[in-house]
């Protein structure tokens, strides 16, 4: 349930920070947001080995994200960005070494 909340709260938080203000930066923020959902859902349909991958990748693919926001200090606080990146890219690290020693 937290994967379906978070992203909306972050936003939140931009919101309160007044982060969002720059050109095209709440449109980035969306994007990425649809792209979340889009990778998600693909992810659930695909099931088995293939939606695992695409799961190791998104974390992997959202550890940059982190990195990005980190480096331009917009919408989540640095602090907190700075620690899901190297979360989410343990994460991924993590699911890809399981799925390649698994049949």
């Amino acid at each position: 349930m937290d994967d379906a909340v978070l992203p909306g709260g972050y936003l939140l938080i931009g919101v309160a920070r007044r982060t969002l203000r720059g050109p095209g930066v709440l449109a980035i923020q969306l994007a990425g947001l649809v792209a979340w959902v889009t990778v998600t859902l693909v992810a659930v349909a695909a099931g088995g080995r293939t939606g695992a991958w695409l799961v190791a990748f998104g974390w992997l693919v959202h550890a940059g994200w982190d990195l990005v926001n980190h480096r331009t200090g917009r919408v989540a606080p640095r602090g907190y960005a700075e620690f899901c990146g190297v979360l989410d890219a343990a994460l991924g690290g993590m699911m890809i070494l399981a799925i390649m020693t698994t049949t």
